[in-house]
C-alpha cells in the first residue's frame, strides 16, 4: 500500500471529510430555506438560485469519485450525441445495479455543467433523510410514494411545475424501481413469463407507468431520452465506503439517444417501446459480460478542477475553526473538554456511517407480516390479545419459518404483489411460499393478505371436515408453523359428534365466502397486470381486516365460528369489492368494463347469514 493509499484509508481523514459534507449541507439547507421568500416574485431567480446552492453540496460527493478514489468514467457513444450534452432538457434510463451508479451519472452531468439542475423521481421516504432529502425539496424534485392512487396528482403536478425550468436538466429514472438483486430478478422473471414478455438476464421487468407519465407531462420540454447503460471493468462490485476509502473504479457507460419525436405517444406503444429497450440494454450487457466493453467508440470526457476547488473552498472555511477548536482543547489539559470533544467525534463518526448507508442502500420498506403460530393449540388466546397482536403485525419481521405456507393446492392462480412492484403468478400455495420467502424483507402488500386469509379459511374448513367425517382433526403444517409443544402431523383428539343443522348451514357459508374470496383473488390477478391501476387498485386496511378476521375465527375455540363471525367475514369481503367497484368505474376504458361486471357478479352472489 502507496502512502497515498494510507492516508485514504485513514478514518480521521474520512471523518473530516464526512464533517466538511454534513457542516456544509446543513448551511447550503438553511440558505435555500432562506430563499424560499424569493419565490413568490422571482420563481426563475429562485431556482437559479438553488442551483447553484445544490451544485456546491452534490460537487463534493463527485470529487470524492473523480479526485479522491481516481475512478474513471469512460462512454461508448458517438460524437453527435456528445455534442448534445448539456444543450436540451432529456430523460436518463439508468439500469440500477450498483451502490454509485447515481454517483456515475452526477459525474457526468458536472462534466457537462448540469449537475445542479438534476433532477430525479425519487421515494417519498428520501424527503425525511437530512442534506440529501432537503436539498431535493428545494430543487423541486418530484417524491413519490409508489402507490398511483395518491401519487397521480403529486406527480402531474410535480412534473407540470418542469415545463419551464430555466436551467437545461436531466431527469434521472431507475425503471426498475429497486436495486438489482437476484432473489428480486427471479421474482420479476416470474412476472415476465406470466405477461409473455421476454426475460431479462442482467435486469429487473420495467416499471412502465413512471416513464410514460413523466414523458407525457415533459413534452414539449423534453427533447430526448438518453439510454444508459452502466458496468465496471473486471467485474468490479463497487460501493459507497469503497469510495471512501480511496478504492479506484474504472466505469464504461453506453449511451444512446432516442429523439422525443421516436417514442410513440400512445400510452400501451410507449411502455411496449420501454420493454423493448430494456430487452436491446440487456444484449448490451451480454455483451459487455463477453467482450469486457460496450459496441461503439469510446470517449472519456476530462474532468472539471470545480469540484475540487469547492471543497477545498469549503474545508478551509470549517476546518480551520474546528482544528484551532480542537487544539485548543487538548493544550487545556481539561478532561471535561477533551472527553466532550471526543464525544462529538464520535457522534459525528457514527452520524457520517449511517447517512453514508441510507445513501448507499434503498430504503427498505417495511418487512413482510408476521403469521400465527399459535393457532389449533392448547393454550386459548383472549381475542383482545388478538386484537394487539393484529395491530402490530404489519411491523414485525417474520422468521421463513413462520410463513403461511398450505400443503394443498389452492382452487385457482394466485397473486402476489412485490416490493419489485410486479405481480408474480402463482399455480398453488407451494408457489406463494416459494416467493414469499424470496420477497420476505422486501414488504408485501394487500393481495398477501387476501392469499394469508384465503390459506385460513381453506385450514378453517379442512379441519372441520376431517373432524366430523373422521372424528379427529389433524393440524396442519400452516397451524403448527412455529408452536413447539406439538409435531407436524400429531393428531388432536376431539370426539366424535353429529353436526347440527345450523352447523351445517355455517359451513355452507363459509364454503361459499371461501369460493368469492377465490375468485375475487383471481379478477385482482387478472386485471392488476394493467399498468393503469398498478397498486392503487387494492386498500391495504380493507385486505388487513379481511386477514384479521380469519385470524379471529381461526382462534376461536376448535376453529369454531359463529354467525357474527360469518357475517363480519361477509362484509368485510363485501366492503373490498364494493371500493374495487368504485375505483374501476372511473376508469373508462375496456378493461375497466370488463371488470365492473365480473364485479357486480361477484357482489350479487354473497349468500344471506
Amino acid at each position: 500500500m502507496g502512502v497515498v493509499a494510507w492516508l485514504k484509508s485513514l478514518f480521521v481523514l474520512q471523518l473530516l471529510i464526512g464533517f466538511v459534507f454534513v457542516v456544509s449541507g446543513l448551511i447550503i439547507n438553511f440558505i435555500q430555506l432562506c430563499t424560499c421568500v424569493l419565490w413568490p416574485f422571482n420563481k426563475q431567480l429562485y431556482r437559479k438560485i438553488n442551483t447553484r446552492l445544490s451544485y456546491s453540496l452534490w460537487s463534493q460527493l463527485v470529487m470524492l469519485l473523480e479526485w479522491w478514489s481516481g475512478t474513471e468514467c469512460t462512454l461508448y457513444t458517438d460524437q453527435a450525441t456528445v455534442d448534445m450534452f448539456g444543450k436540451e432538457h432529456v430523460i436518463i434510463i439508468l439500469n440500477h445495479n450498483y451502490e454509485i451508479d447515481f454517483l456515475c451519472g452526477w459525474t457526468m452531468c458536472e462534466r457537462y455543467g448540469i449537475l445542479g439542475s438534476s433532477k430525479v423521481l425519487a421515494k417519498h421516504e428520501l424527503l425525511k433523510v437530512p442534506l440529501i432529502g432537503w436539498t431535493w425539496y428545494f430543487l423541486e424534485i418530484v417524491f413519490c410514494k409508489r402507490r398511483w392512487e395518491e401519487d397521480r396528482e403529486t406527480v402531474f403536478s410535480g412534473l407540470n411545475r418542469l415545463r419551464d425550468y430555466p436551467e437545461y436538466m436531466w431527469f434521472l429514472l431507475y425503471c426498475e424501481g429497486t436495486r438489482f438483486t437476484e432473489k428480486k430478478h427471479q421474482i420479476s422473471m416470474q412476472v415476465a413469463e406470466s405477461k409473455g414478455l421476454p426475460k431479462l438476464k442482467y435486469h429487473l421487468l420495467p416499471r412502465t407507468k413512471g416513464f410514460t407519465t413523466t414523458l407525457q407531462c415533459l413534452k414539449g420540454t423534453v427533447k430526448a431520452v438518453y439510454d444508459v447503460t452502466l458496468n465496471f471493468k473486471d467485474k468490479q462490485n463497487p460501493t459507497l465506503l469503497g469510495i471512501v476509502n480511496g478504492k479506484k473504479y474504472k466505469a464504461d457507460m453506453s449511451v444512446r439517444r432516442f429523439p422525443v419525436e421516436e417514442i410513440p405517444d400512445d400510452e400501451k406503444e410507449c411502455a411496449d417501446w420501454l420493454h423493448k429497450l430494456y430487452q436491446e440494454k440487456d444484449a448490451l450487457q451480454e455483451h459487455y459480460e463477453k467482450e469486457g466493453c460496450f459496441p461503439g467508440p469510446t470517449i472519456i470526457p476530462k474532468r472539471r478542477v470545480w469540484t475540487l476547488l469547492n471543497f477545498l473552498f469549503w474545508a478551509t472555511l470549517l476546518l480551520s475553526p474546528l482544528i484551532n477548536f480542537a487544539w485548543d482543547v487538548f493544550v487545556s489539559g481539561s478532561p471535561l473538554l477533551i472527553i466532550g470533544f471526543m464525544i462529538f467525534l464520535i457522534v459525528a463518526s457514527v452520524a457520517v456511517r449511517r447517512l453514508i448507508g441510507v445513501t448507499e442502500s434503498s430504503l427498505r420498506h417495511r418487512a413482510a407480516l408476521c403469521a400465527v403460530i399459535l393457532l389449533f393449540t392448547k393454550k386459548k388466546i383472549s381475542h383482545h390479545k388478538l386484537e394487539e397482536h393484529a395491530a402490530v403485525e404489519e411491523d414485525k419481521q417474520p422468521s421463513q419459518s413462520a410463513m403461511m405456507v398450505t400443503t394443498r393446492p389452492l382452487p385457482n392462480k394466485m397473486n402476489c404483489w412485490s416490493d419489485v412492484g410486479e405481480n408474480c403468478s402463482l399455480d398453488s400455495a407451494q408457489d406463494c411460499g416459494f416467493v414469499r420467502n424470496q420477497v420476505a424483507g422486501m414488504g408485501l402488500c394487500s393481495l398477501t393478505h387476501q392469499i394469508d386469509a384465503l390459506n385460513i379459511l381453506n385450514e378453517l374448513r379442512a379441519h372441520a371436515t376431517t373432524s366430523n367425517r373422521d372424528g379427529e382433526g389433524q393440524c396442519s403444517g400452516v397451524l403448527q408453523a412455529g408452536k413447539e409443544a406439538v409435531r407436524p402431523g400429531e393428531l388432536m383428539k376431539e370426539p366424535r359428534r353429529l353436526r347440527t343443522i345450523a352447523e351445517r348451514a355455517r359451513e355452507g357459508c363459509l364454503t361459499r365466502l371461501l369460493e368469492i374470496l377465490t375468485q375475487l383473488i383471481s379478477i385482482e390477478e387478472d386485471f392488476i397486470k394493467d399498468a393503469s391501476y398498478g397498486r392503487s387498485l387494492l386498500k391495504r386496511k380493507d385486505s388487513v381486516d379481511l386477514k384479521n378476521i380469519c385470524l379471529r375465527m381461526a382462534i376461536a375455540e376448535g376453529g369454531s365460528r359463529s354467525d357474527r363471525d360469518l357475517r363480519e367475514l361477509r362484509d368485510c369481503l363485501r366492503l373490498i369489492v364494493g371500493n374495487l367497484l368504485t375505483y374501476v368505474r372511473e376508469e373508462n376504458n375496456l378493461s375497466s368494463a370488463e371488470m365492473t361486471h365480473k364485479l357486480r357478479e361477484l357482489s350479487n352472489s354473497f349468500p344471506e347469514i
